[in-house]
């Protein structure tokens, strides 16, 4: 079951990611990113929290989410390169 509250101009959902956000502690602007990033890359926002918290990112830096999508992908394409050599 998903629940949804409008806070400010965005409707609070607790879904899969929300929880994961408050599981790890990170900023919610961080969450925001990391659903951006799935969307346009594939990598899982559950991923990307996971390394913004073990970084131990901060609110105002939520740039660095796409930073840590960026090398969640450059990973993902190194393995397809290591496992087809």
């Amino acid at each position: 079951m998903v629940t949804a509250v409008v806070v400010g101009r965005r409707i609070a959902i607790a879904d899969r990611n929300s929880i994961i956000q408050g599981k790890y502690g990170v900023h919610d602007s961080f969450l925001f990113h990391s659903e951006q990033m799935t969307e346009s890359n594939g990598v899982r926002a559950q991923q990307i929290l996971a390394r913004v918290h073990e970084a131990g990112c901060v609110g105002g830096k939520a740039d660095m989410a796409i930073d840590v999508a960026m090398n969640l992908v450059d990973e993902r394409i190194s393995e397809k390169d290591g496992a087809q050599a």
